[in-house]
């Protein structure tokens, strides 16, 4: 039986609307403004729009925290 290989790219978006952002972050879009300290690019039009590079430094920094309080945990503990 024959087989056919097919190559598909797809490129994430940059810039994303708010529902958009929240999904990326995995939080419900109703709470994403007041849980996601990103600030949104204004556009020229005046559409608010989140870079996903932003909210991955976001993200970075809430993983960091986590790593600072086990270590606060672990200082305590001895």
């Amino acid at each position: 039986m024959p087989t056919t290989s097919v190559s598909i790219s797809i490129k994430q978006k940059r810039l994303l609307n708010k529902q958009e952002a929240a999904e990326y972050c995995g939080m419900k879009h109703k709470g994403f403004e007041s849980l996601c300290h990103v600030r949104p690019t204004i556009l020229p039009s005046g559409k608010l729009l989140y870079d996903v590079l932003d909210l991955d430094q976001w993200i970075d920094g809430l993983k960091s925290q986590d790593t600072q309080n086990d270590d606060e945990i672990i200082a305590r503990l001895k």
